[in-house]
């Protein structure tokens, strides 16, 4: 993972987000949906706005079909 500034992270190709239901530290979280499923996610409020938000199964989906 390389660290970004926020301009630079709007720029980015999408966002991971947990599902919705998963376990997560934070009281302050967004809710939204996965842009690719349609599965109801949570983000950070600090996280990018313009990169479409993916959860993380859909993230594993294209990691395997994008193997580095």
């Amino acid at each position: 993972m390389k660290v970004v500034t926020p301009e630079e992270a709007e720029k980015a190709s999408f966002v991971v987000c947990v599902r919705k239901g998963e376990p997560y530290p934070f009281a302050d979280n967004l809710e939204g949906t996965c842009a690719w499923c349609g599965a109801e996610v949570i983000f950070r409020p600090h996280a990018p706005k313009k990169p479409p938000r993916i959860c993380s199964p859909c993230f594993l989906h294209w990691l395997e079909a994008n193997p580095q």
